[in-house]
């Protein structure tokens, strides 16, 4: 019982962490392992939960794994658990293990089936030391030992605990041994199990080393950093022990619930924790005398008043197989779970075996059901099933059955049963209450009498059974399908085609099949009374209303298109009439009256407008056979066979009427063709071929050659025989010569009608067009190249070959990535052959992602009229990382803030009691520092967080969120929202700046009424406070607050410009005048008259500032009591400079972000500037401070020096080192200039002890000589007495 308390104990404290899972072997054992987390991982010992193959041997001091057999415990996912668990960046493993020594042994193994990820422990028995392995992909930073003698092991028949923890955090996997740090490796990237398959075991051989030989009795897995000394007790002496026999001491101790206790040492698994031998029988180890053999159906078992009993819940009862629940509830391995709420006992969670409510009966599948002639849901109560009405089975409410008690019958929707179809009967209580109607019946209400027929298509009959409707015949109508169709066209029939009478009118049945129209009507499917329409007027028969089968007049035949026409050699009269036709004209094929034909019966012959036909040219007509006969070939017409009247052939003479070529042609097809060197030309009466005139081999005419004698020549387009000459070439005296330079086609040597491709024509000739160049008398593309480049920080730069016509920025760039992710980018031009483009990446990028910048819709040239070669360019990123996010980070951005909070603090205290200028130069140099990330300048992340926490040393709160909405106006433009403006209000920016200003401004009546107190009434210090609250604290807070409020200023107009947001009424109007009052010219000048209206100032007053006229002091001295002034008028000028140096810093970080070259180097020029004068005039009375500003501006200098090479494509150790130099310059500057504030206050404390000193010496004196009088007054009096 103390056992099972300490236990309890121990889970109850260990639950409060993120366990994952927990296995206790000393009080747990069988051939599943429970998880005590709750989370249900649970394991199997050996291979499977079926099987005893490699499982390990339980005994009271947990599960023994046998030397030589490979023992193993696997975690899920095993066969009873078959779910896969990962862990996260963060864990901790823990186990109590006593360990033999006789091979290297491996204790813990979780892999993937590829070994990509790999976490192994193991106790190497060289030298006694633990081993780990550990790998995630390719991070693999191979295995780590511990020292010598590390881990102990069992020396013969007495072994040693050892609480073995391994932690992994984000990188760093540590192993401890009884609490103290043995071995450790790291990764390069963050740990992630990313939902991959592993495998797990306790014990398990890997191929190189054994499995574990010894003892393990606990065993658990944190998804935290556990910390030791929650299991680690140190050495403990004879108390508390975990089984029957425990050593005298033992170290380490087991620490449970704050308490230590020990555990048996003895190492043989034949004997219990006592020494004692196991009884004989026992399978595995004993307990006692108890053989801990698990016999549990669920096959894990635990110690139950000295029996071996299956591991069941509390409030269930346990025995030696099985584990019994109370009522309504079941068993699911170790605990008890509610049944279904309809079951009064269960087996599984939603089938019941046996129901709580009375009248019902277990469902196969879910809770309950009431029985037969019971209803109910919900069946929670004994009375949840009430009865149904008397004629229901089965039903669901009172009267609505679901079932009938009488066969043949059906619930019906109101209420009761009805008998179904071709059954009637009532009051159906009983099985046979429904009787069966006439065979014919589908309903009846009597025995023969129908309601409805079981056949389609019929009737019920008056006296018996059914009759066929009208349509449809039949016999022994008992189917559905009894009355059959007759066929479509039948009103009535007796066979299935054989009409009795037909539904169209004007129609008969036919004596095969159907009905027919009557002669002069027509139709088809005559499935309807008006089927049968009539034919046209002029049909005998018809199957169309227009078209005739047969027609009523004798010598007349069907038209094609209506009614009827007259044969051949007829004509019509009345075609309606049997005598309707009369007959043509003997040379008639078709007429429209007795002589006047509209075809003929010849062919070749044509219709005569009077009457009878005449034979076409060519034909000639036989008198006596009214036939055409052909003309002779050469006749276009004839009289008769050998006499022509028309010649057929062309350019031929008729010649006693024969048709004869002239002389020197010859007849082609038709045609009177003139051989070569003749043409042929027509005189008036006939047609001659006459000579052509040289140089022609053919002509048209006399003058119009078709081709040439001399082959060299060709006929141009005039008919002239000309010289062939080729493009670029020109006739001049029958020769050819060549254009001018580049012409194409011209006409003389001094004009050029078109030039070659790619080139223009002018007055002067031809010249190649912009982007060619001449090349062999062609133009061709002139070409000028362009490359791509990345560093190794993805600045990408496309550098081109020559100067670009246009500046590089008129031309639009499309940017991709392949595959695709969101950015953002930047575009420097760094002079006319080179630009730049920096991205900014809002998710990890992969290495070799693809990058493509696409010019091409441009047209490019360069200034000496080249074109751009290539307007694609691609090339790969490297490997981005966000890290902002990191540890890291996030830790120097908290230690740069805190540590600037305790210095400007420690500064202030010191200003306070000496000299402020020290403070003052401390906060300028902040300032200008923790702006530096405002720009574009492609900074590593490091770098700029290190530099913005600069920043953050306000330790007021920002009164502005308690008066300001937030969303009262527009975001900040980009590069003021990366920097960590989170929007764009002034008074809300400045919020906190202003509660200094009004918090010390409150101040003033306090101190005023303090003054007016007697005891302060003559404190010269208090009324110099005062004082300086007339002009000094407003002048001190102007100059600090200048460059902060501008900087607000100017991000609030310049976002409300470019964003363009409508701005939420009286806040974001109210704030924009705020910004507005702090300008004096929209978005242009931050209190652009101060510098100026302060150097008039100095300039007018020049005489009282170099005289420290005390009036003016007392006034204006925040700006000129710093200094050495004597005769040198410039050295009182020093906020002159300060304000101008600040007034283009605000411009130039907000403004010239797209200039970043330009940007930086007005930047070195200011600090240069500023440097010299500082160098020149060393303003400053105090030395310190001048040396702390001195100091100051050449640490400025330099980052901005340095910064500016980030603009460059540099290595990265070239990035990484002058990170590291800006950081410690930087540094190096802040703690000089605090070591000088510090320096100043002690010499005030030790100036005010010297006056202290003084004025206690002084006392003295002035009572030692009050004394002296005292005493030699009274002498005086004794004597004079």
């Amino acid at each position: 019982m103390v056992l099972k308390l300490l236990l309890i104990c121990l889970e109850v404290h260990i639950s409060l962490s993120g366990k994952i899972l927990e296995y206790k072997f000393g009080t747990n054992f069988g051939q599943i392992f429970y998880d005590y987390s709750g989370n249900n991982w649970h394991a199997v010992n050996g291979d499977n939960s079926s099987t005893s193959y490699n499982d390990t041997k339980p005994t009271d001091r947990g599960a023994f794994f046998v030397k030589d057999q490979q023992n193993r415990i696997t975690l899920p996912p095993n066969d009873y658990v078959t779910s896969y668990f990962n862990l996260g960046s963060n864990f901790s493993i823990v186990m109590w293990v006593m360990t033999g020594d006789s091979y290297d042994y491996t204790i813990f193994n979780r892999f993937t089936s590829n070994v990509s990820h790999m976490l192994k422990i193991k106790r190497s028995s060289s030298a006694d030391r633990i081993w780990i392995r550990f790998k995630q992909n390719n991070d693999d930073p191979g295995t780590a030992f511990s020292s010598a003698n590390a881990f102990v092991s069992s020396n013969l028949y007495l072994g040693k605990w050892e609480l073995i923890i391994c932690t992994l955090e984000v990188t760093l996997l540590k192993a401890y041994i009884n609490g103290e740090e043995k071995a450790r490796l790291t990764l390069t990237s963050e740990y992630n199990e990313n939902s991959k398959k592993f495998t797990t075991r306790l014990g398990s051989h890997d191929g190189t080393s054994y499995a574990l030989e010894g003892y393990m009795w606990y065993f658990a897995i944190f998804d935290i950093i556990v910390t030791q000394t929650d299991y680690y007790g140190g050495n403990y002496i004879t108390g508390n022990c975990l089984v029957n026999t425990c050593p005298s001491s033992c170290n380490p101790s087991i620490l449970q619930n704050s308490q230590q206790y020990c555990l048996s040492i003895n190492f043989d698994s034949t004997q219990n924790g006592a020494g004692n031998s196991c009884p004989s029988g026992c399978s595995y180890g004993c307990s006692n005398s108890l053989c801990l053999n698990c016999e549990c159906n669920y096959k894990s078992c635990e110690i139950v008043s000295n029996q071996v009993n299956c591991l069941c819940p509390s409030i269930a009862t346990s025995s030696q197989t099985t584990c019994t629940c109370p009522d309504r509830y079941y068993f699911s391995f170790c605990n008890c779970e509610n049944c279904h709420e309809e079951c009064a006992t269960c087996s599984q969670a939603n089938i019941c075996l046996a129901c709580i409510a009375d009248n019902s009966t277990p469902k196969i599948d879910k809770g309950c059901k009431c029985m037969d002639k019971y209803y109910g849901s919900s069946l929670t109560t004994k009375t949840s099933c009430n009865s149904c009405h008397e004629e229901c089975a089965t039903c669901d409410q009172a009267n609505i059955c679901l079932t009938c008690i009488a066969d043949n019958s059906t619930p019906k929707i109101d209420i009761g049963c009805k008998c179904k179809d071709k059954y009637y009967g009532s009051s159906l209580i009983t099985q046979a209450s429904c009787n069966p109607c006439y065979k014919e019946c589908d309903t009846c209400d009597q025995a023969n009498i129908c309601l409805t027929c079981i056949a389609d298509n019929s009737t019920p009959s008056i006296d018996e059974g059914c009759i066929c409707m009208d349509k449809y015949y039949g016999n022994s109508l008992i189917t559905q399908a009894s009355c059959n169709p007759c066929y479509e066209e039948c009103a009535t029939c007796n066979q299935a085609n054989i009409c009795l009478t037909c539904i169209a009118d004007n129609s008969t049945p036919k004596i095969d099949k159907g009905c027919k129209c009557n002669d002069k009507y027509y139709g088809s499917s005559l499935i309807t009374q008006s089927s049968c329409n009539p034919c046209h007027e002029e049909c005998d028969t018809c199957d169309q209303a227009y078209k005739c089968l047969t027609c009523k007049a004798a010598n007349a035949s069907p038209s094609e298109n209506e009614g009827c026409l007259c044969d051949k050699n007829y004509y019509s009269t009345d075609l309606t009439d049997l005598n309707g036709c009369a007959s043509c004209h003997t040379d008639c094929q078709a007429c429209d009256g007795p002589t006047l034909c509209i075809t003929c019966n010849d062919s070749n012959a044509i219709p005569n407008l009077i009457e009878g036909c005449n034979c076409q040219d060519g034909y000639f007509m036989n008198e006596v056979t009214r036939e055409c006969i052909k003309c002779s070939n050469d006749c276009s017409k004839c009289n008769n066979s050998n006499t022509c009247s028309e010649c057929k052939i062309i350019n031929s003479n008729l010649i006693d009427y024969n048709c004869i070529c002239p002389e020197n042609s010859y007849n082609n097809s038709n045609e009177c063709i003139c051989s070569d060197g003749y043409y042929i030309k027509k005189t008036p009466d006939i047609f001659e071929c006459l000579t052509c005139q040289e140089p022609c081999l053919t002509c048209l005419s006399l003058n119009q050659c078709t081709s040439c004698k001399d082959k060299k020549l060709v006929v141009d387009k005039n008919y002239n025989c000309v010289p062939d000459c080729k493009e670029r070439y020109y006739i001049s005296n029958m020769e050819c010569k060549l254009c001018l330079n580049l012409c194409k086609i011209c006409s003389n040597e001094n004009s050029c009608q078109q030039c070659v491709d790619n080139a223009d024509n002018n007055r002067y000739g031809c010249f190649c067009k912009k982007g060619y160049i001449e090349d062999n008398g062609n133009c061709v593309e002139d070409y000028f190249y362009a490359v791509i480049s990345i560093s190794k920080l993805n600045k990408v730069g496309i550098l081109f070959s020559e100067k670009t016509e246009y500046p590089l920025s008129s031309y639009s760039i499309n940017i991709t990535l392949s595959p695709a992710y969101n950015f953002s980018y930047k575009y420097f031009e760094i002079n006319s052959t080179l630009f730049y483009l920096v991205f900014d990446f809002s998710s990890n990028i992969p290495k070799d992602t693809k990058v493509i910048v696409d010019l091409s819709s441009n047209s490019i040239l360069s200034k000496s009229g080249k074109h751009l070669k290539q307007y694609i360019y691609s090339s790969l990123l490297y490997e981005y990382k966000i890290i902002e996010n990191s540890i890291e980070i996030k830790n120097i951005e908290k230690k740069v803030s805190s540590s600037v909070k305790i210095i400007i603090t420690i500064s202030i205290g010191c200003g306070i009691i000496s000299n402020p200028s020290s403070l003052w130069a401390l906060l300028n140099t902040v300032q200008l520092v923790s702006y530096i990330p405002l720009s574009s300048n492609p900074l590593t992340p490091k770098l700029k967080v290190f530099l913005s926490s600069f920043g953050q040393y306000n330790i007021v709160p920002n009164a502005g969120y308690f008066i300001f909405s937030p969303n009262s106006s527009s975001e900040p433009y980009l590069e003021a929202r990366r920097f960590g403006f989170q929007n764009s209000l002034f008074l809300l920016n400045t919020g906190q700046i202003f509660t200094n200003f009004f918090a010390v401004l409150c101040m003033w009546p306090l101190m005023l009424l303090i003054s007016k107190l007697p005891y302060f009434s003559t404190v010269k210090k208090l009324e110099k406070l005062l004082s300086n609250y007339k002009y000094s604290f407003f002048i001190r807070f102007w100059i600090q607050a200048y460059l902060d409020i501008g900087i607000c200023a100017i991000i609030q107009m310049r976002s409300v410009i470019y964003t363009q947001d409508i701005l939420i009424a009286l806040d974001g109007y109210f704030n924009i005048f705020s910004a507005v009052f702090c300008l004096v010219k929209n978005n242009q000048i931050i209190f652009a008259l101060l510098p100026s209206v302060f150097f008039i100032c100095s300039f007018l007053n020049k005489e009282e500032i170099l005289g420290k006229s005390q009036d003016l002091m007392k006034k204006w001295g925040s700006f000129y009591t710093e200094f050495k002034i004597k005769n040198n008028f410039w050295s009182s000028q020093f906020y002159l400079f300060y304000f101008i140096r600040r007034l283009i810093y605000v411009f130039s970080q907000i403004y010239l972000n797209q200039t970043l070259y330009l940007q930086g180097g007005i930047q070195i020029f200011c600090s240069i500037f500023t440097l010299c004068y500082l160098f020149y005039y060393r303003p400053f009375k105090n030395v310190s401070v001048c040396i702390s500003t001195i100091i100051s501006e050449i640490s400025m200098t330099m980052v901005f020096i340095l910064i500016y090479l980030f603009l460059f494509d540099l290595p990265n150790e070239f990035y990484n080192v002058i990170e590291s130099v800006i950081i410690g310059i930087v540094l190096a500057s802040i703690i000089i200039q605090f070591l000088v504030s510090l320096f100043n206050a002690c010499k005030s404390f030790h100036k005010a002890w010297k006056k202290l000193e003084y004025i206690r010496a002084k006392s003295f004196l002035n009572n030692v000589d009050k004394f002296n009088q005292t005493a030699f007054g009274d002498i005086s009096q004794i004597i004079t007495k």
